[in-house]
């Protein structure tokens, strides 16, 4: 399932329904309009993985951004230790850094994708089976 990460990690998933009413209640964001055309770049993941991704637009990161920020406040004990970077993960290659770049290179330039965010899913999965959306929540 295509997602972006908001925050991770999330709440445990017994805590889905409580969190989910707390979130529905509390969200003041308005739908946004979310654009990937900015490119692919990448980073290390633990392990050997080097994880390839689509960057959005400033106004999309921008609105990404200030739905964390939303977020990291209604629930702070699911702050992240390193720095929001916004992405849609396309791949992963067991490659190092500069393998992975010039692997890069030869995707060629990403068409632009994009589409409406009227709503924040809870999602979860069990070791290596598909997310599957457990609780979501309008932006009004």
């Amino acid at each position: 399932m295509p997602h972006v990460n908001i925050l991770w990690p999330f709440v445990p998933q017994d805590e889905f329904v409580s969190t989910a009413t707390r979130l529905q209640h509390a969200l003041t964001l308005k739908p946004f309009q979310l654009t990937f055309d900015a490119g692919f770049d990448l980073f290390k993941q633990k392990g050997n993985n080097t994880v390839v991704f689509l960057k959005p637009n400033t106004a999309s990161t921008a609105s990404l951004g200030a739905l964390q920020t939303q977020l990291t406040t209604l629930l702070p004990q699911c702050r992240k230790r390193r720095a929001f970077q916004p992405h849609l993960t396309v791949g992963k290659f067991k490659l190092d850094e500069a393998g992975t770049r010039q692997q890069i290179d030869t995707f060629g330039t990403p068409s632009t994708l994009s589409f409406r965010v009227d709503r924040v899913y809870l999602i979860a999965r069990e070791r290596d089976t598909p997310f599957r959306i457990v609780k979501s929540i309008p932006l009004l």
